[in-house]
Order: C-alpha cells, then sequence, then structure tokens
C-alpha cells in the first residue's frame, strides 16, 4: 500500500496537467499487462458482450504468442484465414505475415 502511495505521491508531484496522465506513471506500471481478462461481474450492467470476450483473447493470445499468427491461430482453434478475418473486424490493422 506504501509503494501505491508513494507512486501516486510522485505522479502527483510530476505531472504537467491537471490530472495524472499514463506518462507520469512509472514504467513498471504503464508497460503492466494484466494476465488475467476481466469480462465484468455480477451487476449486469458490468458484463460485457461475447464479441468483446471474444476479441479481448484473441488480442492477449496474439500478444502471448509475440504477434505470431500462425500459433495464435493454432491456440485459438482458428485457421489462419478466420484469425485474419477476426483481426480485421476488430480493426487491427496486419503487422507483417508472421
Amino acid at each position: 500500500m506504501r509503494e501505491l502511495r508513494n507512486v501516486i505521491e510522485r505522479a502527483v508531484a510530476l505531472t504537467r496537467y491537471e490530472q495524472i496522465a499514463v506518462e507520469d506513471l512509472p514504467e513498471k506500471i504503464r508497460d503492466y499487462r494484466s494476465s488475467q481478462i476481466f469480462i465484468g461481474g455480477d451487476d449486469p450492467t458490468e458484463l460485457v458482450s461475447m464479441e468483446n470476450v471474444e476479441r479481448r483473447y484473441v488480442l492477449h493470445v496474439l500478444q502471448a504468442t509475440g504477434g505470431n499468427k500462425t500459433v495464435t491461430a493454432r491456440v485459438l482453434g482458428f485457421d489462419r484465414k478466420t484469425l485474419y478475418r477476426k483481426l480485421k473486424q476488430y480493426g487491427i490493422e496486419d503487422q507483417g505475415d508472421n
């Protein structure tokens, strides 16, 4: 808890704006990627659509495989054509052909 307080105090002191920006946080926090995908709680207003869950998971697997689309498709149980279609649907630009 003390570490969090120190991070927030530092961010408040260093920010150039009225609100803390991501750039005001330490690099290890800026670069943090959760290994869990939150899909909502028990409150219906917190629940997300299946498309949103799928999108998040596809992107998570793509990141975990280092962008390797062949491996990503295999992990997801898709063929590469399906993966490319989904990436296009999600607005993810093709970043090379891994």
